[in-house]
């Protein structure tokens, strides 16, 4: 209940603002992975696109920690970025924040490169010179946190993508809770 999962087909529940979508089906044409979190249900939410420059996504939601029970957060999350050579603070990037505490930027282990540039996957692709860049991309990931230390709090959670700060390179995730 609640549309955590997206279950409804909308964003009913979540604050989202910019790029942000909810994905039936379709498979992610860099990392071949599908848009939809395979372990979940028929919906995923997709913040940002490879297309339609510069336009960042964001999609929050205020959690009500529970006084005493569960209080396990899971979140599922894929993602793809177009890997121009910037440098870190301007790269197209992923943020997720808890605002009750922040330990840091935190990598994710499973990245990997696509083979040829983005323009091989899909011509449409915004980005510089898209015939000699490649995608960095990573399949479903999954997140637990224990939120116990919040016990009867509330506290929001944040997902956001932001396209390179230069121009049209950009980022996208899909996000599954």
């Amino acid at each position: 209940s609640g549309n955590w999962d997206f279950a409804d087909g909308t964003l009913s529940g979540w604050n989202a603002t910019g790029s942000v979508t909810v994905v039936t089906n379709g498979i992610d044409p860099y990392g071949a992975y599908p848009w939809v979190y395979p372990g979940g249900g028929n919906n995923s939410a997709k913040i940002s696109s490879d297309r339609n420059c510069c336009k960042d996504g964001r999609l929050d939601r205020v959690i009500n920690v529970p006084p005493t029970g569960t209080t396990l957060f899971n979140f599922h999350f894929a993602m793809s970025i177009f890997n121009f050579p910037h440098v870190a603070s301007q790269a197209a990037k992923l943020w997720v924040e808890f605002y009750s505490s922040d330990l840091g930027a935190v990598g994710v282990s499973t990245f990997v490169q696509t083979p040829n540039p983005a323009s091989f996957y899909n011509p449409q692709a915004d980005g510089d010179s898209p015939g000699s860049h490649p995608v960095t991309y990573s399949d479903w990931n999954t997140v637990s946190m224990d939120l116990s230390g919040y016990a009867g709090q509330s506290i929001t959670a944040v997902f956001r993508v932001e396209w390179c700060g230069p121009g049209p390179d950009w980022a996208y995730v899909l996000i599954d809770v």
